[in-house]
């Protein structure tokens, strides 16, 4: 039985797949490319006969998206690499499930790491549930109040809803995730990584350990820090207590 990763790859440029193709024959030896589609009906059949483990699926085509082919697919059961020419909403769509993609044009580094790390992640699949919590977040690209990301932790990924979240704390090399009425989870991505994700959603990183949902804050002082909504604390830095009385001043 082969050990390989049985791959489509469905893009409506076809120098792209032909260049991809040529990239995985010569350095991926992983990797089996068994079918080839320019556009999401060829690539819808494709998927359901071949049952690929990794499709790499390009996001904007002429005639259906990308997003549009995971909404007609009943079952998703393999990993997905999104790729696209544009930094726009979906990328940030993308950035909150904490799904692969890959920038047009595409490096072969990028693809390396892409590669790596869907191999790295085997037992951390991605389902239906996953998708369709993508597919949400893209109906809700200017609601702000309503996201989902994919926490990763303890051999799973947990969707969670951003306003459920009252704040992250960096330990060591983890970040604990506080949520409201519910059991905290522990994510190996460094706090960091949550401040560049949710910058745009009314977190504050008032702490290089502390990230914290300003809709959350009770009350803050400058010697004790604040006081979110489940009675937990957090400390201001010194330096940053001016700039978080700018962003409070809004809620």
């Amino acid at each position: 039985m082969s050990n390989k990763l049985r791959c489509i790859l469905i893009d409506d440029e076809q120098h792209l797949i032909q260049s991809l193709s040529h990239i995985f024959d010569k350095d991926f030896p992983q990797v089996e490319i068994c079918g080839t589609a320019n556009d999401i009906i060829t690539g819808k059949r494709l998927i359901e006969e071949i049952q690929p483990d990794l499709v790499f699926l390009d996001i904007a085509m002429p005639v259906g998206s990308g997003f549009d082919l995971l909404e007609q697919l009943e079952v998703i059961n393999f990993e997905i690499v999104f790729m696209t020419s544009y930094h726009n909403y979906a990328l940030e769509a993308l950035k909150y499930m904490a799904m692969a993609y890959l920038l047009k044009p595409i490096d072969p580094a990028d693809l390396r790491k892409v590669i790596e790390k869907t191999e790295s992640m085997k037992n951390l699949r991605y389902n239906n549930s996953h998708y369709e919590a993508l597919l949400e977040n893209l109906n809700n690209a200017n609601d702000k109040l309503n996201k989902k990301i994919v926490i990763q932790t303890n051999g799973t990924n947990e969707i969670v809803n951003t306003k459920d979240i009252i704040r992250f704390e960096g330990a060591n090399k983890y970040t604990i995730i506080h949520i409201q009425n519910a059991k905290s989870l522990i994510s190996s991505y460094s706090i960091g990584k949550y401040a560049s994700m949710l910058e745009e959603l009314d977190f504050y990183l008032c702490h290089k350990s502390h990230l914290i949902n300003l809709k959350k804050v009770v009350s803050f002082d400058p010697n004790t820090g604040v006081k979110m909504s489940n009675g937990s604390n957090a400390p201001i830095a010194t330096r940053k207590y001016h700039e978080f009385l700018m962003k409070i001043k809004d809620f």
